[in-house]
C-alpha cells in the first residue's frame, strides 16, 4: 500500500509539472515572437499600389499619388 501512495504522488507531480509546462511554453513562443519586432524589417516585402487619379483644384492639376510615390522612393 505504501508503494501505491508513492506512485500516486509521483504521478501527481508529473501531472502538475506537465500542466504548468503548457503556459510556460505558450509564453516562450509568444514572447520570442515579440522580442525584436523591428529586427527583420529590412526583409519585409512591401508593395505600394498607386491608383490615384489627378484632380483639378483651382485650375491646377494635382497628382498627389505620384508625389507620394516619388517621396517614398527617396
Amino acid at each position: 500500500m505504501k508503494n501505491a501512495k508513492t506512485m500516486g504522488r509521483g504521478f501527481a507531480l508529473i501531472v502538475i509539472a506537465a500542466v504548468s509546462l503548457i503556459p510556460a511554453l505558450y509564453n516562450l513562443i509568444f514572447l520570442s515572437s515579440m522580442w525584436d519586432p523591428y529586427g527583420n524589417v529590412a526583409n519585409l516585402p512591401v508593395a505600394v499600389v498607386n491608383q490615384d487619379k489627378s484632380a483639378t483644384v483651382s485650375g491646377k492639376s494635382l497628382a498627389l499619388g505620384d508625389q507620394i510615390m516619388k517621396s517614398l522612393k527617396k
